[in-house]
């Protein structure tokens, strides 16, 4: 391993311990190392500090300087979609396409995601079933390639279709990479489940599911909600912190820790907001679920009760 390849190393490790102004200031000596990879170093350490702005200026002054290197039209393309520039985000994936040894799979599936984000889903499915067998020989790329089809699919309302699919992709095991897919797969056949074969019960089993694997999944929650169809009148849409006795050890051994953790609920009261949103955490630390605060962030007035999203878990010994 030479000196750029030891210190951008060093400057990843930075980023994952969250000194990222450490990691910038690595990246900046392998630019002038002339090492591509500090571009790609520095702007991964803005993305984190979630200043997409710096890290779409840096990447573009690195694939002036390296154009022949695919990494840094990949993060161009990911931050500019992040930041909502869509036609810029494909164009700078499609550049990366034309780099030799670029992973095709991977460059014509965030072009296809980018344009889900568009809202231009018949596109998108159009680019996944092109670029189907490129994907195919990554594993992960691969799952996510199937759970983004069946995402695509749910929200064209071809719900036999996407059933089928998601009959295909939970027939697999905890080591498979599509054990890392399994809360958007179960979502979308909530989905499915409930508008196309209004099968209400079956429906409810898979949200519960989903967010078993993902607690924050917007499709299962959606599901839970509009099965339990209940309307508020207030229309509060709160913003919770929840404070709890989590029900076993976590980091320590012999201490069970506290945790606190954020939700998004509609109900008529903060009271009505704690019942609901205690079916979201498990049974045994119900009991313990207390308000540590509560804000109403907006009036929703004949919307449906529910969770609407949440936060993870922070824990703490008291």
């Amino acid at each position: 391993m030479d000196e750029a390849e030891r210190l951008f190393e060093q400057g990843i490790k930075a980023i994952e311990e969250g000194d990222t102004a450490r990691a910038r200031k690595i990246g900046r000596r392998l630019i002038r190392m002339r090492y591509s990879g500090g571009y790609e170093l520095e702007a991964r350490a803005w993305r984190e500090d979630e200043r997409l702005d710096k890290a779409v200026e840096v990447l573009q002054e690195g694939v002036k300087v390296a154009p022949q290197a695919w990494l840094l039209w990949h993060w161009l393309g990911s931050c500019l979609s992040d930041s909502g520039y869509f036609a810029e985000a494909r164009e700078a994936f499609g550049r990366g396409l034309t780099v030799r040894g670029a992973p095709r799979g991977s460059m014509r599936y965030n072009i296809a995601s980018t344009l889900h984000r568009e809202q231009r889903f018949e596109v998108a499915l159009n680019v996944l079933e092109e670029c189907a067998a490129d994907c195919l020989g990554d594993a992960r790329l691969w799952a996510h390639h199937q759970a983004l089809k069946l995402l695509l699919l749910t929200t064209l309302e071809r719900y036999e279709e996407a059933l089928s699919l998601s009959e295909r992709l939970t027939q697999s095991g905890e080591a498979d990479p599509l054990a890392d897919v399994q809360g958007e797969v179960l979502g979308c056949r909530a989905i499915a489940l409930l508008k196309g074969r209004r099968l209400r019960e079956e429906a409810m089993v898979s949200a519960w599911r989903a967010l078993h694997h993902d607690t924050r999944n917007t499709r299962a929650l959606r599901v839970i909600r509009e099965l339990a169809g209940q309307i508020s009148e207030a229309g509060q849409y709160f913003k919770m912190m929840i404070e709890g006795r989590w029900h076993q050890e976590v980091d320590q051994p012999g201490e069970v820790p506290s945790f606190y953790c954020v939700y998004f609920v509609v109900a008529d009261s903060s009271e009505e907001a704690l019942a609901l949103l205690a079916r979201h955490e498990p049974e045994a630390v119900r009991a313990s679920l207390r308000i540590d605060r509560a804000e109403v962030v907006e009036r929703r007035p004949g919307a449906l009760k529910g969770v609407y999203d949440r936060t993870g878990r922070i824990f703490h010994i008291d």
